[in-house]
């Protein structure tokens, strides 16, 4: 009689161990290919976001690059409308208010606001009175379109300054002369004459962080003071957000030449900032960023 539990011969055992290892390397292998599709479709889709983040960035630091020279031609052009305009008029025209009790003369319309100490106001000053504010209401307009604020400070400490709310803030004690935007100007520290950025600022006198456009003012080779135009600093900081929105993984950031990020600061109360402090920027944490930054400058 016949043994039905016969055991499977020894071809038969390897036959069959031959098929498992051959199924399992095709398996092994299918996944593998599969892992390895995927990976070079990740890296791809990486690749193409990355080429999309790098044209954005160079498309925003032209467009920047161009509206910014655009807005220094304007300062340059505006200076040069004051320079020639005040070598022309020699003559005080109209009447010259009367010092406050704080022996400060002010004057105000709808354009602007002028102040200077009234120990300062001296002929040629007060020529600057009466012509800075047929000037100013010529000029105004358009350049507050561009910026957020004008203004012309005198070595008499005579300021004449587009908006006129902005002298609400001014302080009778505060000598215009020290700071930071006038004596980047004078010709001890600009002797070319040429106009300059200066880095982001808190201004003295508005209490807010701008930047500042500076061009000197020399009328019959005599400097007599300076033109500034300003930016807030939120104009410039306030569509970085917007970059890159359509992907959340996307962080879009502005830095200034020493590889500090440059942002809207938190609001705090002018005694915790000083007068003319410069803008430190905020450290960048991340060490692979921070590397790029460092390899981009």
């Amino acid at each position: 009689m016949k043994d039905v539990n016969s055991k499977p011969t020894g071809m038969n055992s390897l036959g069959l161990k031959f098929s498992v290892v051959v199924f399992i390397a095709i398996s092994v292998a299918g996944l593998v290919f599969a892992y390895a599709v995927l990976w070079l479709q990740e890296q791809a889709l990486s690749d193409q976001q990355l080429a999309a983040v790098q044209r954005t960035a160079k498309n925003y630091a032209k467009h920047l690059d161009t509206q910014l020279d655009e807005k220094e031609k304007a300062a340059i052009l505006a200076s040069q409308v004051i320079s020639r305009y005040l070598s022309e008029q020699s003559r005080v025209t109209g009447s010259i208010p009367r010092p406050g009790s704080d022996n400060i003369i002010r004057q105000q319309d709808s354009f602007s606001a002028a102040v200077i100490p009234a120990a300062n106001l001296s002929a040629s000053s007060s020529a600057l009175f009466s012509h800075s504010q047929i000037l100013w209401q010529q000029l105004s307009p358009v350049m507050l379109q561009e910026f957020s604020s004008f203004y012309f400070v005198s070595t008499q400490q005579f300021i004449r300054v587009a908006p006129a709310d902005l002298l609400q803030q001014f302080s009778p004690q505060h000598d215009l002369t020290v700071d930071l935007y006038f004596q980047e100007a004078t010709p001890e520290n600009n002797p070319a004459k040429l106009p300059r950025w200066t880095p982001v600022y808190y201004h003295p006198v508005w209490q807010e962080w701008v930047i500042s456009i500076i061009v000197p003012v020399y009328v019959k080779e005599q400097f007599i003071g300076v033109s500034v135009v300003d930016l807030d600093l939120t104009e410039i900081t306030g569509n970085i957000s917007n970059i890159g929105y359509w992907n959340r993984h996307t962080q879009t950031l502005l830095f200034d030449a020493a590889g500090k990020a440059i942002k809207t600061p938190v609001i705090v109360t002018n005694k915790l900032v000083a007068a003319n402090a410069i803008y430190p920027g905020e450290e960048i944490k991340e060490p692979a960023l921070r590397a790029y930054i460092s390899h981009t400058l």
